[in-house]
């Protein structure tokens, strides 16, 4: 998600031509010494855009390039104050979104899984949750993992009786968006109790924020 500012314009031009040809009215320039390029947003892209920065200004000693890694929701935001010349979402916003946003161009940079992490040192074995279990447990219907759905998923495999602390995360994420997409693709109930979005009102467990570049959950 860009937003076409002035100052960046150029710079845009540049590094991403082929993609913003037709969006870039303005004929490409070099950008002037020093210029100044901030962005913010997204913690998954966050290695990967450290890298692109660093290649960028090997060859390009006059722009620097400074980059926030804060959340996508964080991002979304500071676009639309006109606080950054560019954010990047793991949510590519809809055109409702885009009607409250001032100009921009939205271009897929990457693509990466969201993965259910546990911590169980005792099993053995990899445990496997169907749609319908995860549901269950975001829902805070299913509390220990010795409950019989996770039980029939795990066949022969023996489960601890212990409880499920769920964990999610608390700030606007689009992490949270795709995988909350995903569980109300799966199941009618998540989608009228809680829906899907960067923020939602989980039901149960305790939230926390990325640490920036840490892989997301």
């Amino acid at each position: 998600m860009f937003r076409i500012s002035r100052l960046a314009i150029a710079y845009l031009c540049l590094v991403l031509a082929g993609v913003l040809s037709i969006a870039c009215t303005s004929s490409p320039r070099q950008p002037s010494q020093n210029t100044t390029v901030i962005g913010a947003g997204s913690t998954f892209i966050n290695p990967a855009m450290t890298r692109w920065i660093s290649d960028f200004q090997q060859g390009h000693s006059g722009v620097q390039i400074s980059y926030q890694s804060i959340g996508s929701g964080g991002g979304i935001q500071q676009v639309k104050q006109g606080l950054v010349d560019f954010g990047a979402s793991d949510a590519a916003l809809n055109d409702q979104q885009l009607h409250d946003m001032p100009p921009l161009v939205q271009i897929p940079e990457t693509a990466g899984p969201v993965c259910i992490t546990y911590n169980l040192p005792s099993l053995k074995t990899r445990l496997r949750l169907s749609a319908a279990t995860l549901t269950g447990i975001y829902l805070g219907q299913i509390k220990r993992w010795k409950d019989p759905v996770i039980q029939k998923d795990n066949e022969g495999v023996s489960l601890p009786n212990l409880p499920i602390a769920v964990v999610h995360r608390s700030d606007g994420s689009g992490t949270t968006n795709i995988f909350t997409i995903f569980l109300a693709t799966a199941s009618q109930e998540w989608a009228r109790k809680v829906g899907q979005g960067i923020s939602v009102a989980w039901p149960v467990g305790a939230g926390g924020k990325a640490a920036p570049g840490s892989p997301q959950r």
